[in-house]
């Protein structure tokens, strides 16, 4: 029976020593739960004392299983910690985009409109029809209040952005 415990020992002491440490230093809930544990246990042993020694072997065995169960859970919540880290900064991630598309769209520039002169038209009715002067009409295409123009000619008469 002594050997079978001090192998139980020194394998846990031995994996123990090579386990790297993981997120749960630190962490009040963990060292509760931890402590809560070791009490139980220890209680369980000064009982299990009184017993013969198969009752004990049976007893520790079992006590052994719900150990197990225990260090499986607390894997798993290391796990689930780990992960909803992970979540919590791909959430982050995903409220920096959201608020880079929420951003104003630039103003969309106004496109080129354009007048195909008539017979008849001059310079002054085209500019009139548009509210614009003489001036202005000459200035966005380029060309001076003496040019003729010529039916079928394309002027601009709003500028694009």
């Amino acid at each position: 029976m002594d050997d079978y415990l001090d192998q139980r020992w020194k394998r846990r002491h031995i994996s123990l020593r090579n386990e790297k440490p993981r997120g749960f230093q630190g962490r009040r809930g963990t060292s509760f739960l931890l402590s809560g544990f070791l009490l139980a246990f220890f209680s369980s042993l000064i009982f299990l004392l009184g017993c013969s020694n198969d009752e004990f072997a049976q007893q520790l065995a079992s006590l052994d299983a719900r150990l197990e169960r225990v260090e499986a859970k607390l894997a798993q919540m290391e796990e689930q910690t780990e992960r909803m880290a992970l979540l919590e900064q791909e959430v982050k991630a995903l409220q920096e985009s959201i608020s880079e598309l929420k951003k104003p769209a630039p103003a969309k520039t106004a496109k080129a409109r354009y007048h195909e002169v008539q017979q008849g038209d001059n310079l002054s009715v085209i500019a009139q029809q548009y509210n614009m002067s003489v001036q202005e009409l000459c200035r966005i295409n380029g060309i001076t209040p003496r040019t003729i123009i010529r039916p079928g000619e394309m002027l601009l008469v709003t500028p694009g952005g």
